[in-house]
């Protein structure tokens, strides 16, 4: 995994991928409609090299970030992620920084994803601005598998990817012939966690867009295991769940760090193929 998301959906791809299989069936594009970490579009494309590869998000540091890794060249980027090591001072830098140029961008972004608790700014750098933790800054700053995964990255991406930097709900507008793989930010936990986060009217807009949709995958997450699953799923796209039961179950990484109260969850998949809203 090249960057730390939450949410990111590398641990359930075995469980997405026969939904994106029949989401791809018959399509010559794959369009991601919130990149984020990249896990979906890197192993759809890894599985289906004869797709026409789609991306957005509206973090344009991220998209920045995509750039390079999907353009001519990574050494650049590589080599720098080889030669720096990751300090409380240069932390302190990063975050101060606000470069233009593209290069410089996405290494900031890399760095700041990498070296702050979950990937989260908000959250500081891991092990505190005291790093008197048992984690420190650098921990999760792997130069050798990054480069690794970066190239892997590249040779999957050159020359097949498209980006656009726009609001999500505005993207699935714009393409909603096309298939489309959907994952916003969290609904109720998303303005902690991402530097774009939606607005319930963005989410109502988007729920207003599937309906319309042909072709589209959403994961989505159900608060509170004590309920019906309903809850965010309901006010995302009131769809029943093609996938009745829970993928997975997981703490919410804002728990402890961000000031939130547990939240626990399990994330649902919805479909276009089942469009049957849930009953009341």
């Amino acid at each position: 995994m090249i960057l730390r998301f939450p949410g990111a959906k590398t641990k359930l791809l075995p469980r997405l991928r026969p939904y994106l299989d029949k989401l791809v069936d018959g399509h010559d594009s794959f369009h991601d409609a919130f990149i984020g970490s990249g896990a979906v579009l890197l192993d759809t494309a890894r599985r289906h090299p004869g797709l026409k590869l789609y991306a957005n998000d509206a973090d344009s540091g991220l998209i920045d970030f995509w750039k390079i890794v999907s353009g001519k060249s990574v050494e650049p980027l590589c080599e720098r992620i080889r030669s720096t090591r990751p300090t409380l001072r240069l932390y302190k830098d990063m975050l101060a920084s606000k470069p233009t140029e593209p290069e410089e961008i996405a290494f900031r972004f890399y760095f700041l994803n990498r070296t702050s608790f979950s990937g989260l700014w908000r959250g500081g750098p891991i092990g505190g601005y005291t790093q008197r933790n048992r984690w420190k800054v650098d921990v999760e700053w792997r130069p050798e598998k990054s480069v690794k995964d970066i190239i892997e990255g590249h040779r999957l991406l050159r020359g097949r990817l498209r980006l656009s930097c726009m609001p999500g709900a505005d993207y699935v507008a714009d393409n909603i012939k096309k298939p489309l793989f959907i994952d916003p930010p969290y609904f109720g936990c998303g303005d902690r966690l991402y530097r774009e986060k939606m607005t319930f009217t963005e989410y109502v807009e988007l729920s207003r867009l599937l309906r319309k949709a042909r072709s589209w995958v959403v994961p989505v997450m159900g608060v509170d295991l004590g309920r019906q699953p309903r809850r965010a799923a309901d006010v995302l796209v009131g769809l029943r769940p093609h996938h009745p039961g829970p993928l997975q179950h997981r703490q919410h990484p804002s728990q402890t760090r961000l000031g939130a109260g547990a939240c626990h969850y399990a994330e649902l998949m919805l479909a276009s193929s089942c469009r049957r809203t849930f009953p009341d």
